[in-house]
């Protein structure tokens, strides 16, 4: 397991058919579970998780 931290740089808005968005708001500091070859999984405190892409390091998110 990783133990990173990252911060949110910009809005993130989940959508998937018939449930309500789940927005994430800049600023906000998930945890990273795990590291794979393009993406990232991580969890909010309520331990929700999804993932990011590696690509959008310093544009839509950034390491602390």
């Amino acid at each position: 397991m990783i133990h990173d931290v990252i911060e949110l740089l910009e809005t993130i808005v989940l959508e998937k058919k018939e449930c309500t968005p789940i927005t994430f708001e800049s600023g906000d500091v998930l945890k990273v579970l795990e590291e794979y070859h393009d993406r990232i999984l991580v969890s909010t405190d309520a331990n929700f998780t999804f993932t990011l892409a590696k690509k959008d390091e310093g544009i839509r998110w950034k390491k602390l």
